[in-house]
């Protein structure tokens, strides 16, 4: 965790000599200081996002405070890619979906992608839930896997139970789930990939969330207790989501 990223990326290189001293855990904790631009060019694969970083320059020291940034996940799975010497989608495969059963479950690089799972999205217009596929966007790492209820029940299984797969065998282990789901340093609402909850909220729970144009979706764990919960929307809104005809307002 506390190995500098250079260390296995040699090539990572970055306009600003701070980027040697950036960790694995900086990535995953997003206190690496790095950037978080509102246009970013598109990528064909992790090895041209991570490259297309060259003129990019930190805005905080490494460690110094919290600050998210998609980029931080791709030079996570690139530095997956590096070490398991597989493309970052196969080696979720491998490691990830098939021991949990998640067969319904894949990952994408770009959200314009030919995937069925992303051609039924809609947006809302008028009053109305217009069909619409995603945009094109570059999500390796930070996004683009394409899931079910059923497979994300799965995913929740293993959380709640200690890290392990359905046929008993350690997918995670336990320290590193408690470790991943603990405030980080510089960083006291966010763990390893989780954002924490405040201390007004109970009871207390884990999770992230995501959307695109046309998907979002939410995940929370309540630690220790073994419930967790995930909602998969195909309709965004302004003032909530829609999807089939119900309205739930974010609260």
């Amino acid at each position: 965790m506390d190995d500098p990223v250079v260390e296995h990326l040699p090539k990572l290189e970055l306009d600003d000599p701070r980027a040697s001293e950036i960790t694995v855990r900086h990535l995953l904790s997003h206190t690496s200081g790095m950037p978080s631009p509102t246009i970013v060019p598109p990528a064909a694969d992790l090895t041209e996002a991570v490259a297309r970083l060259g003129d990019w320059q930190l805005r905080a020291d490494p460690g110094e405070r919290h600050a998210y940034s998609n980029a931080n996940y791709w030079l996570a799975a690139r530095l997956i890619e590096v070490i398991s010497g597989s493309d970052f989608a196969t080696y979720l495969d491998r490691s990830v979906f098939e021991p949990l059963g998640m067969e319904d479950t894949r990952a994408v690089e770009d959200l314009g992608a030919d995937d069925p799972g992303l051609q039924h999205g809609h947006v809302t217009a008028y009053g109305m839930a217009l069909p619409m596929p995603d945009m094109e966007q570059f999500v390796a790492g930070a996004g683009g896997v394409i899931s079910t209820a059923e497979d994300m029940g799965r995913w929740l299984a293993m959380l709640t139970d200690q890290g392990r797969t359905p046929a008993g065998e350690q997918l995670l282990s336990p320290g590193l789930l408690e470790e991943a789901q603990s405030p980080q340093p510089g960083s006291k609402d966010y763990g390893l990939g989780w954002s924490i909850s405040g201390p007004d909220v109970k009871p207390a729970r884990v999770g992230h969330s995501g959307t695109s144009s046309s998907h979002s979706a939410q995940l929370d764990v309540i630690p220790g207790s073994g419930y967790g919960v995930v909602v998969l929307v195909l309709t965004l809104a302004l003032s909530g989501v829609t999807l089939a005809g119900v309205r739930i307002l974010f609260r």
